[in-house]
């Protein structure tokens, strides 16, 4: 019975990808329903990462690779410009589980690599990314020391901010994603980048291609297309790496500042 295995399988790691997902969102609601209250300022973020290092350079550029794969943005990210805003900043319990028992937060280091092609190891995420972490949409809440969750400083979120659309990642060269493209940033090539991505795109769909079942498929990646979008997805990357200079230049402003750093207890 190895295909009925296989499934089982299947079905198992997806209900715990479930139960990891749903456990975030209830952690997010919680913090939604109290989030003035618990937003920190700038001087109280700044103190609660007291003690946790900045990230190096290769650091940033491997958390924008690791972001830019980390969900299939290809299947819901929009396609075309502005894009969705994310928020990149720091989080003293970046790479960790959060488990949360009474609204008290449990940041718990995990020590195998989990279902989710993301859910790696505390420790192998620390050494490649630092204490480096994002949210896509909603406000990121952050964890104090004592477990309440918290949300990101005003300051923090305007400077750590950036755009991204499905380009960002690396399956997005498909017909199915390029199709619906109907604007392109001037700075990835523009409107003639467009119109050849558009000419592709009805290469592709034509009756008479061989290929055709094959090429308009959502798992077809295909290369003529990648070199087309390949320019646009590393400006998306760059301004990742843009977004978190920008970040630890505020924190590393505020460290440098007595009247920041003196703030209250962050539990």
């Amino acid at each position: 019975m190895p295909i009925w295995n296989s499934i089982k399988n299947l079905l198992r790691v997806e209900n715990q990808n479930q139960r990891h997902r749903d456990e975030h969102r209830r952690i997010q609601r919680i913090f939604d329903e109290d989030r003035q209250a618990a937003t920190l300022t700038l001087a109280d973020y700044v103190n609660l990462l007291s003690g946790v290092p900045l990230p190096s350079t290769q650091q940033k550029t491997e958390f924008a690779e690791f972001v830019s794969t980390s969900h299939s943005w290809y299947k819901h990210l929009p396609v075309n410009p502005p894009g969705q805003q994310f928020y990149f900043f720091l989080d003293k319990y970046a790479g960790c589980d959060l488990r949360l028992l009474n609204d008290i937060a449990s940041p718990m280091e995990r020590n195998k690599q989990g279902q989710h092609h993301s859910f790696i190891p505390t420790a192998e995420y620390r050494s490649r990314f630092g204490y480096l972490d994002f949210g896509c949409g909603r406000v990121p809440a952050v964890p104090g020391d004592g477990g309440k969750m918290h949300g990101l400083p005003k300051e923090i979120l305007e400077v750590g901010g950036a755009p991204l659309t499905a380009i960002v990642h690396e399956d997005s060269p498909v017909y199915r994603v390029c199709s619906q493209m109907t604007d392109w940033p001037e700075e990835s090539g523009g409107r003639t980048a467009l119109e050849k991505i558009a000419a592709r795109c009805r290469e592709m769909q034509d009756p008479a291609t061989p290929q055709l079942v094959r090429y308009t498929s959502l798992s077809y990646v295909d290369p003529l297309l990648d070199d087309l979008v390949a320019p646009e997805r590393q400006r998306q990357k760059r301004e990742i790496v843009r977004s978190i200079d920008r970040v630890c230049e505020l924190i590393r402003a505020g460290w440098a500042q007595p009247d920041l750093s003196e703030s209250r207890y962050v539990r």
